[in-house]
């Protein structure tokens, strides 16, 4: 993906779901869209688009012979990328190649938390923390270990 693809979903709804479950739907898709985004490593919008589209309307395709109800609707999600993620840090391996395995996955997980609180609905993979953890040094992981004096 690049900058100006768009992502789109949809879901055929025959009129007697509950607003929860649309809701639910909505959050599945926008789960599904920042899955996306970061296995591109590019960023969308911040707010995907919501349509609730009938049939016949321009874009909605026949509706599915097994879909029928009171009220058939097809819920449209879109988004559009904006732009590539940055590179966080260059850096070489260097440091996590000498932790233990168990210590590894602690610091990763930690470092996974902390970006995701500056950095909401993204996140980073195994080389992306250890590039961060490399740049951090060994001090700071091992006073995060607990394992040097602070």
């Amino acid at each position: 993906m690049k900058p100006g693809d768009w992502l789109e979903a949809a879901v055929w709804l025959n009129g007697t779901e509950t607003p929860e479950l649309i809701v639910q739907f909505k959050r599945d898709i926008e789960f599904s869209f920042a899955q996306s985004a970061n296995n591109y490593n590019v960023i969308l919008r911040p707010e995907m688009e919501v349509e609730m589209l009938s049939p016949g309307d321009d874009r909605v395709p026949q509706v599915p012979p097994h879909i029928s109800g009171p009220d058939v609707k097809l819920l449209v999600c879109s988004n559009v990328v904006v732009e590539r993620k940055p590179e966080l840090i260059v850096g070489h391996t260097g440091f996590v190649d000498d932790l233990e395995h168990k210590d590894l996955v602690l610091l990763r997980r930690i470092t996974r938390m902390s970006y995701r609180k500056s950095h909401p609905g993204m996140a980073l993979n195994n080389k992306q923390c250890d590039v961060i953890i490399n740049h951090l040094g060994p001090d700071a992981a091992l006073r995060t270990l607990g394992r040097a004096p602070h």
